[in-house]
């Protein structure tokens, strides 16, 4: 476990893309944040469970793949979050209530995940969910419940969807930046501007 002093303050913002829109999202919210100044982006293929704990605050914006897996760049995260929890799981067994908080590595780290899907298949957003319920279980603390962001009624919808809930993400920042005492977050994009998708996205 990271201590509190020791993790990062600035946000980091993890996607999962199988098409590119995860990726355009997540940049679309470190624009709304304030940019790279204040937050990091990073694709979930190069991210392991020490970066997660080195953060206070992670966002995460995923896609669901087939019926309920992960996107072929969050597998690998994701098979060493399940292990992790399993691990931890057996060896709190043998523990004290008091050591729990010091076995599982999320401790002091707070996640937000918009789940990325359609409604029209199986397993709907069920990669975000069910990372939910496996960072948890490794002692993460929920910012907000997760948001189902459907895509079933077209991309535009898809978009309003998800920019209420980095909305609500944005927010979040301006009040802690205020119990602070610290600038409030700078204005980068209106927010009625349409989500513009990066040359990666296809």
């Amino acid at each position: 476990r990271v201590p509190d002093e020791e993790k990062e303050e600035k946000a980091l913002i993890i996607y999962a893309s199988q098409t590119g829109t995860s990726e355009m999202f997540a940049k679309s919210l470190c624009n709304s944040l304030g940019g790279e100044s204040c937050c990091v982006v990073r694709n979930m293929n190069g991210i392991g469970i020490k970066d997660l704990a080195m953060h206070k605050r992670v966002y995460i914006i995923c896609s669901t793949f087939g019926c309920g897996r992960p996107p072929r760049d969050g597998e690998l995260l994701y098979a060493h979050v399940q292990l992790e929890a399993m691990r931890c799981t057996v060896n709190l067994e043998d523990l004290s209530i008091d050591d729990e908080e010091e076995e599982k590595p999320l401790v002091g780290t707070s996640v937000a995940i918009a789940a990325l899907g359609s409604t029209e298949f199986a397993g709907y957003a069920k990669f975000g969910l069910d990372l939910t319920n496996e960072l948890v279980s490794l002692g993460a603390s929920l910012a907000l419940k997760t948001s189902t962001v459907d895509s079933r009624n077209g991309k535009s919808e898809q978009e309003r969807i998800f920019q209420q809930w980095e909305s609500t993400i944005v927010q979040m920042e301006k009040e802690r930046l205020m119990e602070k005492g610290k600038p409030m977050l700078p204005t980068t994009r209106p927010r009625s501007s349409k989500i513009i998708p990066s040359s990666e996205a296809v």
